[in-house]
């Protein structure tokens, strides 16, 4: 009685475990597919953003400085993104200079 009762346990504990396995891999690919959303849509905003800065004349001076403050904004936003992901002792953009 205890064996049966103790390979029923178990069987349920691999089902539990796999049911968030499977859980755990849809979250992560939603996830995913929603980063890369939201990089498309940047990308997009900035070439657009960079066009008009590009081409003054064919815009009026408020639409200008408007798809300027986008770009810096983009910018200052990838800068940030990189300083999250770059770990601390990378000699990439998120690292403090070294006192020698």
């Amino acid at each position: 009685m205890m064996m049966r009762h103790a390979r029923q346990q178990r069987r349920q504990e691999r089902e539990s475990f796999e049911q968030k396995k499977v859980q755990s891999d849809r979250w992560f690919a939603l996830g995913l597919r929603g980063a890369y959303l939201v990089i498309g849509l940047t990308m997009l905003i900035a070439v657009v953003a960079s066009y008009i800065v590009l081409h003054p004349a064919n815009y009026e001076q408020p639409v200008i400085a408007g798809a300027l403050a986008v770009l810096v904004g983009d910018v200052r936003l990838a800068v940030a993104v990189l300083r999250i992901v770059a770990p601390n002792g990378s000699a990439g953009w998120g690292s403090q200079p070294r006192d020698s």
